[in-house]
């Protein structure tokens, strides 16, 4: 009878412990690069911020006026680099592309980093995402002329369907 008793304990222990490390493995934290405004680097785990859309590095955007061009994707990454560039980053995956690259929600302490990609004009809200928050924080960055809104600019998606790459727009 005693051996039954440790025998369910034990196993009921190696599914909680195996439950936790399921729970684990959702969650990806650590120092992080920027690869360009929505993507990022943790631990050689590549991590697509799942509900903003930035533009791409080699994405540029014209001045309203005098049709100038300024390299607005190159931008996006920076101000993306200068919030996560000074914190831990969690990030809450959602699964993978047909590359490895994981889909996540993404934050650094008490932030959202597309909340705050948004609400400075450095992203857009993903066409699929369900994100009201970040679709009022870009609204609001619109009614402002931050950052991108600031310019003529062609939508992410719309600049990569253009080249012949729509993979950002493959998420879960």
């Amino acid at each position: 009878m005693a051996w039954h008793r440790l025998h369910v304990w034990c196993s009921a222990l190696l599914v909680l412990i195996m439950a936790e490390r399921a729970a684990m493995a959702d969650v990806i934290s650590g120092a992080a690069w920027v690869i360009d405004g929505d993507t990022i680097d943790i631990a050689g785990a590549r991590i697509r911020i799942i509900t903003i859309d930035a533009l791409e590095l080699d994405q540029k955007c014209s001045a309203r006026h005098d049709e100038k061009t300024w390299n607005c994707g190159q931008e996006a990454a920076h101000a993306l680099w200068e919030l996560v560039g000074q914190y831990t980053v969690t990030c809450e995956t959602m699964g993978t592309d047909y590359t490895g690259r994981w889909f996540a929600e993404c934050t650094v302490p008490g932030i959202s980093i597309a909340d705050w990609m948004a609400a400075r004009g450095w992203a857009v809200p993903n066409q699929a995402c369900n994100c009201e928050a970040v679709r009022k924080w870009a609204a609001f960055a619109r009614s402002r002329k931050a950052g991108i809104w600031r310019s003529e600019f062609q939508m992410p998606w719309d600049w990569r369907n253009q080249l012949g790459n729509p993979v950002a727009s493959n998420l879960p």
